[in-house]
């Protein structure tokens, strides 16, 4: 694994897997019995034919080649840019020329060029998160939560967790993504008031680190 952002994701952390099988049943759920028909004679048992698995089947994971793009390289030149809103403005440094989407009330992403030529390379997003009044330690957990719990998101690993930050990767569109995340509270709170996150392929592993590093370092209120 490369060298990703210290107060983020440098220390020493333990791995933690977390089970492949996203959005798929957990156990077999018991079909109903038959209606009772009344005592039956004691005896050994005799073998019953199964009429189907005994578990859920795991769904396949396929995954096919990203976009030949060149790797997204650490410390592009950066400009700093206006998001949020008038009550809550925000202001973080982004690459030059990068592509600015406004998606989402609070929430903007930006790419490389014109989405969607740049779909399936790398990508940085930030979203303002203080409506939702959670800890940056319980805004983590949703974060893993939600992958989990995402349909199209198939061989989720937790690769790495401090105390603000997030490191997984997981197939999805049949595009193996990593993700890094971070929270961040306003000073003296402790209250997650931003979510900044970045996507890419693995091969943007040390681009990505670098990225976030600038943005999250560069926030601010």
């Amino acid at each position: 694994m490369c060298h990703v952002r210290t107060r983020v994701l440098g220390a020493a952390v333990g791995a933690v897997l977390v089970s492949a099988a996203v959005g798929g049943v957990v156990g077999a759920r018991l079909a109903g019995s038959e209606d009772d028909a009344g005592p039956v004679a004691a005896g050994v048992p005799s073998p019953v034919a199964a009429s189907g698995p005994a578990y859920p089947r795991e769904r396949t994971v396929r995954v096919v080649d990203d976009p030949d793009d060149p790797a997204l390289a650490p410390d592009l030149p950066s400009h700093r840019v206006q998001v949020g809103s008038t009550e809550f403005p925000v202001s973080l440094r982004v690459p030059q020329g990068w592509v600015r989407s406004d998606s989402t009330f609070g929430g903007v992403q930006f790419y490389p060029y014109a989405y969607p030529d740049s779909a399936n390379t790398y990508f940085l997003r930030l979203r303002l998160v203080a409506n939702q009044q959670q800890t940056v330690a319980a805004a983590l957990e949703d974060r893993v939560a939600n992958l989990e719990a995402a349909s199209d998101v198939l061989d989720l690993q937790v690769e790495q967790r401090t105390d603000d930050s997030l490191l997984t990767t997981y197939v999805v569109d049949e595009h193996r993504r990593v993700e890094m995340d971070t929270y961040v509270a306003r000073p003296g709170e402790d209250v997650a008031f931003v979510w900044v996150g970045v996507v890419g392929r693995e091969v943007d592993r040390e681009g990505l680190a670098s990225l976030l590093d600038v943005a999250a370092d560069s926030l601010r209120f």
